[in-house]
């Protein structure tokens, strides 16, 4: 399977803009775990491997596909700065739909420049 056409466009474009040549190994795993299997999928890699993102783009392509009517995921991570990252440079293509959609979202993620 090859990821990257599997992923949304704002997902592809998203690592289009960002400059990437490639998917890290992790990112090839956890999209072909996600995608043909509903197990859950644990991932462990070392830091800065692109774990998040691996995660990130396969279920940000899911829902995009079938938007959830309540909690379509639920996202742990460990420093709220993290967080905040991911959500802002991740969902930021997204933030309109959300909006519209009625979807609440904190203050600083509404008014975020996208």
């Amino acid at each position: 399977m090859d990821a990257f056409s599997r992923y949304s466009p704002f997902i592809q474009d998203f690592i289009y803009s960002s400059g990437w040549q490639s998917l890290r190994g992790v990112q090839n795993a956890a999209a072909d775990a996600i995608f043909n299997t509903d197990d859950n999928v644990l991932l462990s890699a070392s830091t800065a491997s692109g774990k998040t993102e691996a995660a990130f783009f396969p279920v940000l392509t899911l829902l995009d596909e079938e938007p959830s009517n309540t909690v379509g995921v639920l996202y742990i991570a460990p420093l709220k700065a993290l967080i905040s990252l991911n959500v802002l440079t991740l969902c930021a293509p997204r933030r309109e739909s959300l909006l519209q959609n009625g979807t609440a979202m904190h203050p600083r993620l509404k008014n975020a420049a996208c």
